[in-house]
């Protein structure tokens, strides 16, 4: 039983920080939703643990994973507001070119809100949340081919948009 209650508080904490990451202005929603899982059928989840892993690694998976789950049933308009840029942007040292890229940033965002609603996901899962292609994947049911063709093809049409308001890069 107190691997099992180990394994809960451990999960409990996955949560917080893994939601507050991936899932922004749900993050509430997000750690309701984990919280409920994880504890229905009175924690099976966490009593099928086995030992081959440590407990720190079967809990971040089973957050993960729910957090995957959770975003497929969401698929929701995404916040690029609170989201990191180191992604796209490195830090520089004149002020000139942190204005620039500010600039940039501001046009970025203006483009990203102009795709729909799965391809801001599946940017904001793989830029912002460093998903993998696989995992991208997992989340919309496809092959990760199919996913990296989609993605070449909303960064093409990113550029596009960008182009269009006279944006360089």
């Amino acid at each position: 039983m107190t691997t099992v209650w180990s394994l809960y508080q451990l999960s409990i904490d996955y949560t917080k920080k893994l939601c507050s990451k991936r899932c922004y202005d749900l993050r509430d929603e997000c750690q309701e939703y984990l919280l409920e899982r994880i504890s229905r059928n009175d924690m099976a989840r966490l009593k099928s643990f086995k030992g081959i892993s440590s407990k720190s690694t079967f809990a971040y998976v089973i957050v993960n994973n729910l957090i995957k789950d959770f975003l497929k049933t969401k698929k929701s308009v995404v916040s690029y507001d609170e989201m990191s840029y180191t992604s796209l942007c490195e830090e520089s040292d004149s002020i000139e070119d942190q204005l620039i890229k500010e600039h940039d940033k501001k046009q970025v965002k203006i483009a990203l809100k102009r795709l729909d609603k799965e391809d801001q996901l599946i940017i904001k899962l793989r830029y912002f949340d460093e998903y993998r292609v696989c995992e991208v994947a997992t989340v919309f049911e496809k092959t990760p081919k199919q996913i990296s063709k989609k993605i070449e093809m909303i960064k093409n049409r990113l550029k596009k948009i960008l182009n269009r308001e006279d944006f360089s890069f």
